[in-house]
């Protein structure tokens, strides 16, 4: 099994891949396939649904410290791997609700930059937030193809992928990236973190991980996905 880049199997268009998440640094796990992305002049986005407020690397700083912080690092992350300047949401940290309302406002966000693809959590992550985060995503699919309960009355109709982050007891289909070409900028976003969290054996985790996967899939390196609509329930090559 060869590893792919998830865009060779999405029509040859304008693409655009939307990261939704949780909290900054929930994009690590994906961010050479982000890289790939961007060097292939695809539209990249990272989607926050929360600014990660609560965490204790800051300790006791106000949070409006914090939080501009956090978007310094997301902005530091969208630099490296060449994505666009980074869109919040502002829901509340460890308090992301899976309703309606929260999936209409993402879903205007499909509407105004058309994604080909979005990456998101799975259903089965153990962060409360990570779920519902997942679910909104979801939810977000439809909504943007229904005008009339949109605000703006527009909607964005053409078909979109849906990749979620591997979870090992999941029955999806798997799906490989290969990220070797972008493993510098992937261990860069790590160091990144790192130094600012004081992470230990960051670069070795993820060089490690990604070895492993690109052996599953006979490349150097790889990300692994889920895909919860594709056709069939073989593991298969993505995008």
């Amino acid at each position: 099994m060869l590893c792919h880049e998830l865009s060779l199997l999405i029509p040859e268009e304008e693409r655009c891949i939307i990261a939704v998440l949780s909290h900054p640094d929930d994009e690590l796990g994906m961010v050479g396939t982000l890289a790939k992305h961007a060097e292939n002049g695809d539209r990249v986005y990272l989607v926050f649904l929360s600014y990660g407020e609560l965490t204790s690397k800051f300790g006791n700083e106000p949070v409006e410290i914090i939080i501009e912080k956090r978007r310094q690092q997301v902005n530091e992350v969208c630099s490296i791997i060449g994505a666009q300047e980074p869109i919040f949401l502002e829901l509340e940290d460890t308090n992301i609700q899976h309703t309606r309302e929260n999936g209409i406002r993402l879903a205007e966000i499909y509407v105004a930059l058309r994604p080909t693809a979005i990456i998101t959590w799975g259903l089965g992550a153990n962060h409360p937030d990570h779920r519902n985060t997942a679910l909104i995503a979801n939810d977000a699919l439809t909504y943007c193809r229904l005008a009339k309960i949109l605000p703006s009355k527009k909607d964005y109709r053409k078909p979109i992928r849906l990749f979620h982050y591997y979870e090992s007891n999941s029955q999806l289909p798997i799906v490989y990236v290969d990220v070797t070409d972008t493993i510098e900028k992937t261990l860069l976003c790590g160091e990144y973190y790192a130094s600012m969290f004081n992470w230990k054996g960051i670069t070795r985790l993820m060089k490690d991980r990604r070895r492993a996967r690109g052996m599953e899939s006979g490349c150097m390196f790889a990300e692994k996905f889920n895909e919860p609509f594709a056709e069939t329930r073989a593991k298969h090559l993505l995008f």
